[in-house]
């Protein structure tokens, strides 16, 4: 949601969750799922009008994908507006109209890009952003775009190694006495990691995991079948 208090817009994440230490691949994501979230939750009619601000989050490659069409950035309309030569009263009063509805937009685009910016800059540590901070303007001229993809080149790929360690908690032994759902929770979460390194886990796969894991445990020996569709549900 948003308004347009003086207090200033109100995200739905007020606060983004803080990377403490270097970023990772996976602190990256949720950074930019977070971010997309509060970019989303502010109106806009551009680009469809279905999905907020997000262009100030996502490249215009990656936001054409989603939206299926072009963002636009809403111009300056100026200081004062244009009414053309021997306007009527009806068309000054039109022309005022557009020009206060552009000023409006304009000065909302502006200022979502500067609170995303400000929340981004809140969650990471400046010493991982510093590269492109001017020697006295700061971060004035960067955008939440250009820090995004500053972070996802320098910290946001995903090694071999890594992968291999998303495979082998995949693979680690579940404890009964927890509640199944941490189970799927953790098969969801290897497998979005797995798709983020372009080296996806086939459903296949997976379920043949997931039902090795619940075999180990020794417990649900009568209830494979039903552990069988649930794997493949929570899987898919």
């Amino acid at each position: 949601m948003f308004d347009l208090e003086p207090s200033g817009l109100t995200f739905t994440k007020p606060e983004l969750t803080a990377i403490n230490g270097e970023p990772s691949p996976a602190t990256m994501t949720l950074l930019q799922s977070e971010l997309n979230g509060n970019a989303i939750s502010v109106a806009s009619n551009r680009g469809g009008g279905q999905f907020g601000h997000l262009a100030l989050t996502l490249s215009g490659a990656d936001y054409l994908a989603v939206a299926h069409e072009v963002f636009v950035t809403p111009p300056n309309p100026g200081d004062t507006p244009i009414h053309g030569a021997a306007p009527t009263a009806h068309q000054i009063t039109e022309s005022n109209r557009a020009f206060l509805a552009a000023k409006s937009e304009y000065k909302l685009y502006l200022a979502v890009g500067q609170a995303l910016k400000k929340q981004l800059l809140a969650a990471v540590g400046d010493i991982y952003v510093n590269e492109l901070a001017h020697p006295t303007l700061r971060y004035a001229t960067a955008t939440v775009r250009d820090l995004l993809a500053h972070l996802f080149l320098t910290y946001g790929q995903i090694t071999s190694d890594q992968l291999k360690a998303n495979t082998t908690e995949l693979e680690r032994p579940w404890d009964p006495s927890e509640p199944i759902e941490s189970l799927w929770k953790r098969v969801q979460d290897c497998r979005a990691f797995a798709e983020l390194g372009n080296d996806p886990i086939l459903l296949a796969t997976t379920v043949r995991t997931v039902l090795l894991i619940i075999e180990k445990t020794g417990v649900f020996t009568l209830d494979l079948r039903f552990f069988r569709m649930q794997a493949a549900l929570a899987c898919a």
